[in-house]
């Protein structure tokens, strides 16, 4: 029975999956952002031959304090273009 406590998704997973983790088949929304009909952001170009290349930031934090629930954010942070 034990097995089978541990095996099924917890009420904290369930709320991941559907509040954090993209999915390919949404268009990498979130089930959440489906049903809310939420637009993704624009995606951030960054040419490969841009001599100016943008700092970016990865953060990790727990889902709830689970960490088999990581959630990532990325934040890219452009230096300023005009001093170069």
């Amino acid at each position: 029975m034990s097995y089978l406590r541990n095996s099924l998704p917890s009420a904290t997973t369930g709320c991941w999956y559907n509040k954090v983790r993209p999915m390919w088949t949404l268009g990498m929304r979130t089930p959440d952002e489906v049903w809310n009909n939420v637009a993704l952001e624009e995606s951030v170009l960054i040419p490969e031959a841009d001599p100016i290349k943008p700092a970016i930031c990865v953060t990790k934090e727990l889902f709830e304090g689970d960490p088999l629930l990581p959630v990532l954010d990325i934040d890219v942070v452009w230096r300023n273009r005009l001093a170069a």
